[in-house]
């Protein structure tokens, strides 16, 4: 089924398809004459005589770094015995309480920690056994 609509710029009478949505206020050739193509992109090159030299980190980035670094990555404590000559493999620890056994496989920094039941509030300690 076609539709006549009539042209807001230049007011002639234009048929075109039913459709759904918005009809159209301008005619196909006031949109063609009115719109522009689009104008192609050109890419900007700049030649630089000057080397790039790569700036390596000052001493204030680099200490701030490092204590990023440190916050994440803390070493254990070398006065706790239970943290000392922790294999590559990790260590293996147990609940004094409920005999839960927790094995990990990285190096860790602090002693792990548990609740022996999820509705208990009191966190217990590990022990390390190997």
């Amino acid at each position: 089924m076609e539709e006549t609509l009539v042209c807001s710029q230049c007011s002639k009478k234009w048929k075109r398809q039913t459709s759904r949505g918005r009809k159209p206020v301008v005619c196909p050739k006031c949109v063609a004459t009115n719109t522009q193509p689009p104008e192609p992109i050109q890419k900007k090159t700049t030649v630089s005589t000057e080397p790039k030299i790569e700036t390596l980190a000052t001493q204030p980035e680099k200490s701030f770094l490092a204590t990023i670094y440190q916050a994440l990555y803390p070493k254990p404590d070398k006065n706790n015995d239970q943290l000392k000559n922790q294999a590559s493999s990790g260590s293996t620890w147990k609940c004094p309480n409920c005999n839960f056994i927790l094995k990990i496989g990285v190096i860790v920094s602090d002693i792990p920690t548990h609740k022996c039941n999820e509705h208990s509030v009191r966190v217990r300690e590990l022990k390390r056994i190997s």
